[in-house]
């Protein structure tokens, strides 16, 4: 028995896509809103363009000087320690 997942077609803002490496379902679908992480780097480079892919990173005190919200980076802070659980 399969199931069938609907997406939005149209969503404001911005999406962050946690795991989003591998097939990039949600970065196929919207584009240039989204932002995926993965703790894999090899997710992200098979996943296809369009779209933000940021890998975990191993030293988790550095700081990704390309991205200057600091909110931005204290929840990308809280997602890398989650996924190093």
């Amino acid at each position: 028995m399969s199931k069938m997942i609907t997406l939005a077609q149209e969503m404001k803002g911005f999406i962050l896509d946690i795991g989003g490496g591998g097939e990039g379902i949600i970065g196929r679908v919207y584009g240039h809103q989204v932002t995926a992480i993965d703790k894999c780097q090899d997710e992200l480079d098979e996943a296809p363009g369009g779209y933000q892919k940021i890998p975990k990173r191993k030293n988790r005190n550095s700081v990704n000087d390309s991205v200057p919200n600091a909110e931005y980076m204290r929840i990308y802070r809280e997602i890398d320690n989650k996924l190093s659980l």
